[in-house]
């Protein structure tokens, strides 16, 4: 009896100190996401994103943390262009400006919160454990804005959040091209799924957009001329809003992560909930055991 009491103690310290190890790395590298934007790639613009997962609200359940800090940077700058002018005994050659420009740097910062949705999403359960169909505000309440899940949406995860922006571009793809130090704010939406699963980490897939207000410094109009070897200048502005709104991002990401998204922004994890079950069936049997033992 005391040697089985012994054994379920062992089992259960044993189970506790998984659960901290899961605890620690969920601390560490389960909390970070390292993701880049396949449509901007196919732009020829090379990007990359770090994400965050903030402290979780209830530190009992890490994966219950359903907000995250995402920080991005994307380069393509220098379209290639020769401006020199050659002289020789014979002829002047010029150099060659491209009609084509299309040069952008830019530095992103998203704060994201995240939801799922129920597997039945036209019913819900509400504080007497009775499922009923909610009404709009119920809706809001228990389907946008909690992550409180009996049973969740394991494949999907959405999120929604600001942003802000800044950097410089030059475009030009007609016969007048533009150019400006810009800053932007708005809001972003888009929704992750598990697209592949391995021993060490996983790939998830994220489709998303973002759409807000850009605010621009020196906003200038240049032309290129016919001989194709300069720019010219058409108009000059010291300070420019866009007067409509500006998808300034459209995603199609790939997030490499040791935990894989069905495994976040939820209450409890299926893991969760076997560990759970686990460690309190060792704990009843210890009890009913030492019950059973004291009344011998």
């Amino acid at each position: 009896m005391l040697m089985c009491g012994h054994s379920l103690c062992a089992n259960a310290q044993e189970t506790d100190g998984q659960n901290k190890s899961v605890e620690r790395a969920a601390s560490g590298m389960d909390l970070i996401s390292f993701k880049t934007n396949a449509l901007e790639w196919l732009l020829t613009i090379p990007n990359f994103s770090i994400e965050f997962d903030l402290a979780s609200q209830d530190s009992s359940h890490r994966s219950a943390s359903r907000m995250s800090l995402l920080i991005t940077g994307k380069y393509n700058w220098s379209t290639s262009h020769t401006y020199s002018i050659v002289e020789s005994d014979d002829k002047v050659s010029y150099g060659h400006a491209p009609p084509q420009v299309f040069n952008l740097w830019e530095g992103r910062f998203e704060y994201r919160y995240h939801w799922r949705y129920q597997k039945d999403p036209n019913v819900w359960v509400d504080s007497k454990g009775q499922k009923t169909k909610p009404g709009f505000k119920n809706w809001l309440k228990h389907e946008m804005m909690s992550v409180s899940r009996e049973e969740p949406n394991e494949q999907l995860a959405w999120y929604f959040g600001p942003y802000a922006s800044f950097g410089e571009w030059a475009f030009k793809f007609a016969k007048n091209g533009y150019q400006a130090k810009a800053a932007g704010v708005g809001v972003s939406l888009g929704v992750i799924r598990p697209l592949y699963q391995y021993k060490k980490f996983d790939i998830d897939f994220e489709l998303g957009l973002s759409v807000g207000a850009m605010f621009c410094l020196d906003f200038e109009k240049f032309g290129h001329n016919s001989d194709k070897y300069y720019y010219y200048l058409v108009s000059h502005q010291d300070f420019k809003v866009l007067p409509f709104p500006v998808v300034s991002e459209l995603r199609a990401s790939f997030a490499f992560r040791t935990k894989s998204v069905k495994d976040k922004y939820q209450k409890e994890t299926n893991w969760e909930k076997a560990y759970r079950k686990r460690r309190g069936d060792a704990i009843f049997e210890l009890q009913t055991r030492e019950t059973g033992g004291g009344d011998e």
